[in-house]
């Protein structure tokens, strides 16, 4: 029997990104040209195939201008807590209401592009937040593990995702 010692634990923790994304060359490229394209994009694929390491990559690697922001929806479920999540990054003054909220950040998005990542976005108890995203002009991508989970949305919000990236499982 081969026993191995992990010197790095890190790599083990939930949140722990590799500074490589190995065999995904393809859906890392494709899913760039989507954001810089504002091209609303759905990713899936099983637990463990790199949907988000790819879309942390991907936010990585942008320039200064391209605003672009990642929200787990397991953690941050309502729409206050998603765009509470949004807001103080960019520096924005924060509002008291969902209302005040999305209107700053419709003033914001007139100014820069925006792109706003939402990791297992099925959580979400308020879907429309999805739509009304898009409505402002956002760039949108919805990240699940489950392809059907896209089939659950409602058809306005369907049809403006153009773009379907499926993560095949790594081989053994």
């Amino acid at each position: 029997m081969n026993s191995q010692i992990l010197v790095n634990l890190e790599v083990l923790s939930l949140s722990y990104l590799p500074e490589k994304l190995l065999h995904r060359e393809r859906e890392k490229a494709q899913f760039l040209n989507n954001i810089r394209s504002s091209i609303n994009t759905f990713i899936c694929g099983n637990n463990g195939s790199g949907k988000t390491s790819l879309v942390k990559h991907v936010l990585h690697s942008l320039n200064k201008k391209e605003l672009a922001f990642y929200v787990d929806c397991s953690v941050y479920q309502t729409t206050y807590s998603v765009l509470k999540e949004i807001l103080p990054k960019s520096e924005f003054i924060l509002y008291r209401s969902n209302y005040e909220l999305i209107k700053e950040l419709l003033k914001q998005a007139k100014e820069r592009k925006f792109t706003i990542c939402l990791d297992n976005f099925e959580k979400l108890k308020d879907k429309d937040l999805i739509a009304r995203f898009m409505s402002i002009g956002l760039c949108v991508v919805l990240i699940s593990d489950n392809e059907e989970n896209f089939y659950l949305l409602n058809e306005n919000i369907r049809s403006n995702i153009p773009s379907v990236i499926k993560l095949q499982p790594y081989a053994p």
